[in-house]
């Protein structure tokens, strides 16, 4: 691959992450004149980014755990890559590919290096185990991935005060981003009449929805712990109606992705089935297309006390023009104006979730009203377009010609 190649490099730990959430990023760099490729673990989405001009590249790659052989072959593999295509532009996010990829593109030459932290996750944030004893070398080894000439970009000031507070980086090499975007074309309130296996022509009570990765700290249990709360407040005659999304059935027998199901805080699928068959939360494993459940919704929640960068669920949410419930916490309260497009709860608390809940529940021209400010707000501030452009400024200051 000739040194002068206008290649550029996106990495990231799951090929339907990269797919989904970085699609629109690449075809920006595609129409740019970029021959763009798309790395990380081989997966069955990675067949459809020829699709978008793009090629991909297997990077093996867990999702999580601390195994040295596996992360110093995904090390090399990583710099292997670089060597090969020398890119004029790496692109990581998540801490594995920050972290392994910032090191391999500095070993390799490669100057233009950004990295973007959606949140700490269990890297950075509250751990336990092996990966607690094993934080002071990750962020020592981060510090010196992360020297400059790496730029930063940061989905929350939390989180980069965070950084700059641990010394991970110096404040001249951050910028704040606020989310990774969102097609507002995509999802938008517009569309085929949504249904949930529900009879749509007769009318039916309020509907929550919670849609996330089934993880302890994204509160799930503060979520059915609300539902029962004004399940039994509402009675049976016109209670709404909770759904929840994600995970998978024990044994995994609905064939979700194990990289949905590889974080040590997963939820068991034996605990989820017996919170659906207790009656008050209608709970779905993993789905691959979440916009006619989003579009059936009228309020959505996400009651995470997870260190979040800015959530894209409720930003998918926001496009299709629904009112919002979630924790005053770094990232979630980023989306949010208390009262506007939303309600904010304190994290933790499924006692405060069930007042913001009957709250809706008791105004629901309130939450129609607010969810058309949720449209307002994420086609304003958090638009594929001026996240790519923003993204773009950020490329530029590091020095690549975009």
């Amino acid at each position: 691959m000739p040194a002068d190649r206008k290649t550029a490099i996106i990495c990231t730990n799951d090929a339907w992450t990269l797919y989904h959430f970085r699609g629109s990023l690449m075809r920006a760099l595609v129409d740019r004149g970029f021959d763009v490729v798309a790395a990380g673990p081989y997966d069955r989405h990675a067949e459809l980014f020829a699709s978008m001009g793009v090629r991909f590249a297997h990077v093996p790659m867990s999702h999580a755990g601390l195994n040295l052989s596996e992360e110093l072959r995904t090390l090399w593999h990583l710099y292997r890559l670089y060597r090969h295509e020398r890119p004029s532009l790496v692109h990581h996010y998540s801490h594995k590919p920050i972290l392994w990829g910032s090191l391999a593109a500095r070993l390799a030459g490669i100057r233009g290096i950004i990295n973007t932290v959606n949140g700490l996750g269990s890297t950075l944030g509250d751990a336990d185990g092996l990966l607690r004893l094993a934080q002071p070398g990750i962020v020592a080894l981060m510090r010196r991935a992360l020297k400059p000439p790496v730029r930063i970009t940061f989905q929350n000031r939390e989180i980069e005060a965070f950084y700059i507070a641990n010394r991970l980086i110096r404040p001249e090499q951050a910028t704040v981003i606020l989310g990774s975007g969102i097609d507002t074309d995509r999802f938008s309130p517009d569309g085929p009449p949504p249904t949930v296996d529900t009879d749509e022509t007769t009318p039916r009570p309020l509907r929550f929805l919670m849609f996330s990765r089934m993880l302890w700290a994204k509160g799930v249990k503060e979520y059915c712990r609300a539902a029962e709360q004004v399940g039994r407040r509402c009675g049976n005659g016109n209670r709404p109606e909770f759904l929840l999304v994600g995970g998978a059935a024990p044994g995994n027998r609905t064939a979700v992705d194990p990289v949905w199901l590889s974080n040590p805080q997963t939820i068991p699928g034996e605990w989820l089935m017996r919170e659906a068959a207790r009656g008050y939360v209608d709970w779905r494993p993993h789905q691959e297309d979440m916009l006619p459940l989003i579009r059936s919704a009228d309020v959505i929640v996400l009651p995470s006390y997870y260190p979040e960068g800015v959530p894209r669920s409720l930003l998918e949410a926001m496009g299709c023009a629904k009112a919002i419930i979630t924790t005053d916490m770094p990232g979630c309260r980023d989306v949010v104006d208390h009262g506007v497009n939303g309600l904010l709860i304190r994290p933790r608390n499924a006692d405060d979730l069930a007042k913001a809940m009957l709250w809706m529940f008791d105004r629901p021209d309130r939450a129609t009203a607010m969810g058309r400010e949720s449209r307002r707000m994420v086609t304003e501030r958090f638009s594929d377009a001026r996240v790519i452009d923003q993204t773009m400024a950020a490329y530029a200051a590091a020095g690549v010609a975009v």
